[in-house]
């Protein structure tokens, strides 16, 4: 008996398994296999992916049309000694411009023609093409193509002379730099094509980075024979240390020794994004002067030019290297000459004008041109970056220990998170002090002292320029701005309006509802509707609203309601400062209220299209139950026969 139920439970559980695969097996599930490289991968044709880019004769080929814009999707890596992009242009194509944007050498931005800071730099090459294939940045021959724009809109100013990209001089040059990484800039690169309207031509890119010959890191688009959904090669990546937490000087990242930078990883750079972070591991050792711990803690324990090596994750493959110099930091962090002559240099005058943007943000210019900012005690100015004002011989600027030294018009003191309390109105006055790793610090005395002879008197020091001051005045304008959107509304259903946005210090708010039946009535002629509360009167009944209909809408006095009529609303908000009296007011779009939505039911073809799931899970469920039913079913015991 016994072994008739375990027979009936083995053949029971087996018929429910595969009833579950065939249901499963029978739903519609959609896949998607790749079978062949794509292009479109990699790069964007006017901002999206478009079929008339691809892959073909062993390169990125596009066809375009004039205004068209083609993109690489991934920033990349440049520097004289690698970087090159091998094209070709057929006739059509009148003029190509390739634009390289990154960010700014000043943290702060350059100034540009306009008198404001630019953050992201473009740097543009102008080329009149001929049908043939040419090469940019080919260090052994003269460039094949010619300028065709004025010089101040096409100058490339990164390193390069004849051997990298073509540098055009221009009166504004120093605009046009890019921040490094190492010695690397990273950019984003795009291309810009000029036709006769209506005509449509072919441009191909063959190679990128073509010049770094020692290594394998120039990428080709030549797609491999035996599997299409390789190319035959993928470049090797560079790697990068994060410029915020080493110093890049003289080919060399400059560390401290036995300093642990914690969350530390290289970071990846690859023209097709194949490689990430992940991919690559520290090739160490204690022996080689390093160590690095699963919890991304890297530690230099040996002085000296160090030679650090990644390893490729899963294959072991060898990747960049990076040279370190390891030492003691010895001197303190310094500020660099503030003026050249009697001029400022632009990394000062470009953190002046940050500062200057950060402090109008913050606040508003009244009509007498004086800032009018939030005062009170959480509220405070928030100072911009100084990393091209100062610097360390080996401790990175986002490693130095910055101490804010604030006088306010109630008070002074100081800080290590480069924020001044804005407490009251009047004249403020701070500098900025730095301290390195191995606690070398700049001293307060290179700013200002007291005079050791008169107590009355001060006396500046090395560091004056870098003493600012401001002054503001009390409480900016109140400003109300109104939600970008409303949604319907309907009859009898609680409706809750998108807020406000109020920007001021102590202030009071004050919310009216309005109702119209004509949507583009006069303001005169929209009613208000009162709070529910405050309405108290069972025989209310003023423009048109009766007791009844106050509390059926319960307006609670701010951005809810339940409408009880067809028709239009909206609600003003009005804020007015407990310190000046400044007012400000702004009106929700108009909402539009309907008749009570009506529930529809949809037509549902899912038992149709999955009949035969429901046939094997149901077959299952009766499966499940016998095996429940057979384990609560206890067999009778064997009993001896009497022949």
């Amino acid at each position: 008996m016994k072994m008739a139920k375990s027979r009936n439970l083995i053949l029971l559980i087996t018929a429910l398994v595969l009833c579950i695969v065939a249901s499963l097996a029978s739903f519609n599930f959609s896949t998607v296999k790749a079978d062949t490289l794509s292009a479109t991968d990699y790069f964007y044709l006017n901002g999206e992916v478009s079929e008339k880019v691809v892959l073909a004769d062993n390169s990125v080929k596009a066809t375009v049309e004039n205004g068209d814009v083609l993109k690489l999707k991934n920033k990349i890596l440049v520097h004289p000694d690698i970087f090159s992009i091998t094209l070709k242009a057929s006739s059509e194509i009148k003029v190509l411009k390739i634009n390289f944007t990154g960010e700014a050498e000043n943290v702060n931005g350059h100034l540009n023609l306009e008198g404001e800071f630019d953050k992201q730099i473009k740097n543009t090459i102008v080329i009149d093409t001929e049908d043939e294939t040419f090469k940019i940045g080919d260090g052994n021959t003269e460039p094949v193509y010619d300028i065709t724009e004025a010089p101040t809109e096409i100058y490339i100013a990164y390193n390069v002379v004849a051997d990298g990209l073509h540098r055009a001089e221009t009166e504004n040059s120093e605009y046009y730099k890019l921040k490094t990484v190492g010695k690397y800039a990273l950019i984003s690169v795009e291309f810009e094509f000029v036709l006769d309207e209506g005509a449509s031509g072919v441009f191909n890119i063959f190679e990128i980075n073509g010049n770094y010959t020692t290594e394998d890191y120039a990428q080709n688009f030549e797609i491999d024979e035996e599997d299409p959904t390789k190319f035959t090669k993928n470049a090797k990546p560079l790697i990068t240390f994060d410029d915020s937490s080493f110093i890049y000087s003289s080919n060399v990242y400059k560390v401290v020794e036995g300093f642990q930078y914690k969350n530390f990883k290289p970071t990846v750079h690859s023209v097709l994004g194949s490689y990430g972070s992940e991919d690559i591991q520290f090739d160490y050792s204690v022996e080689n002067g390093f160590y690095y711990t699963s919890n991304k803690t890297l530690c230099f324990i040996k002085s000296g030019l160090l030679t650090v090596k990644f390893d490729g994750q899963a294959n072991g493959q060898k990747f960049d290297i990076a040279v370190v110099e390891s030492e003691i930091d010895v001197y303190a962090p310094v500020y660099v000459a503030a003026k050249v002559g009697n001029e400022y240099i632009n990394e000062y005058k470009s953190f002046v004008a940050a500062f200057q943007s950060k402090l109008v943000s913050e606040g508003t210019y009244g009509e007498d041109d004086a800032i009018y900012v939030s005062l009170g005690s959480n509220e405070y100015l928030e100072l911009p970056s100084m990393q091209d004002l100062v610097s360390d011989d080996v401790t990175s600027y986002a490693n130095l220990t910055k101490t804010v030294h604030y006088t306010t018009p109630v008070d002074s003191g100081t800080n290590s998170n480069m924020k001044i309390p804005l407490k009251a109105q009047g004249k403020y006055t701070f500098y900025v002090t730095f301290e390195d790793k191995n606690g070398n610090e700049i001293n307060t005395s290179d700013f200002v002292r007291v005079d050791p002879d008169d107590s009355n008197k001060v006396i500046y020091g090395s560091n004056a320029d870098y003493i600012f001051s401001f002054e503001v005045l009390d409480n900016a304008p109140i400003k109300v701005t109104k939600a970008s959107s409303q949604g319907e509304g309907f009859i009898g259903v609680k409706y809750t309006a998108a807020k406000f946005k109020v920007v001021a210090s102590s202030y009071n708010e004050e919310y009216k509802l309005y109702y119209s039946a004509d949507k583009n009535a006069e303001d005169s002629a929209w009613v208000e509707i009162p709070k529910a509360s405050s309405v108290t009167d069972t025989e209310y009944n003023e423009n048109g609203l009766t007791y009844d209909d106050v509390k059926a809408i319960a307006y609670d006095g701010s951005m809810t309601f339940t409408p009880n009529e067809k028709g239009y609303y909206k609600i003003t908000c009005t804020v007015e400062s407990d310190v000046t009296g400044r007012r400000a007011e702004a009106t929700t779009d108009i909402i539009e209220v309907n008749d009570k939505p009506q529930v529809v039911k949809p037509d549902s073809k899912w038992l149709q299209n999955n009949v035969w799931s429901v046939v094997f899970l149901s077959i299952g469920t009766l499966c499940l139950i016998g095996i429940i039913v057979l384990l609560c079913i206890k067999p009778k015991e064997e009993t001896d026969i009497e022949e």
